[in-house]
């Protein structure tokens, strides 16, 4: 049943190339945004380092982090860094590291708490939501549509 489910969507969404295309594009500067950051702190150490091997470093660490199954990718995250980053930032790894971490890992932790007390009374998607505001706002229908492709969950009754 999920499986088909999955089929379906992923059918309906590569139906859509040009928001796979805008997804695609958005996620890579994410991921590069987030894989420069380790650049920006070795400079604001007053070390230089290769901004190619740095984004490739960063994609290794979070490889590593990403297959620890702890909350943060704790392990694999400071082993990762530790040995990509080693001869980049030397004696102040640590201190490196710190700065890396706080930046990627715990400010957004923190920044994002008050967010969790957030609730909808809505059943309607947050998307449908945000393209209905769209349409009132600017007086029309939002450009993308819905069309089938949104997820819904409801419970079995007992």
């Amino acid at each position: 049943m999920q499986v088909d489910e999955f089929a379906a969507a992923f059918r309906s969404a590569a139906a859509h190339v040009p928001s796979m295309a805008v997804t695609l594009v958005i996620t890579m500067l994410q991921l590069a945004s987030l894989y420069m950051i380790p650049w920006f702190v070795l400079h604001a150490f007053g070390r230089d380092g290769d901004f190619w091997a740095c984004l490739a470093a960063g994609s290794m660490v979070q490889m590593v982090a990403s297959a620890i199954p702890l909350p943060g990718g704790t392990g694999g995250a400071e082993s990762g860094f530790a040995l990509f980053y080693g001869p980049m930032f030397g004696s102040a790894l640590s201190a490196g590291f710190l700065v890396w971490r706080i930046v990627t890992f715990f400010a957004p932790t923190l920044l994002s708490a008050p967010l969790l007390g957030l609730r909808s009374n809505s059943r309607q998607s947050i998307y449908n939501r945000v393209n209905a505001l769209i349409g009132r706002l600017t007086g029309k229908s939002s450009k993308f549509k819905g069309g089938g492709g949104s997820i819904s969950y409801k419970p079995k009754a007992k």
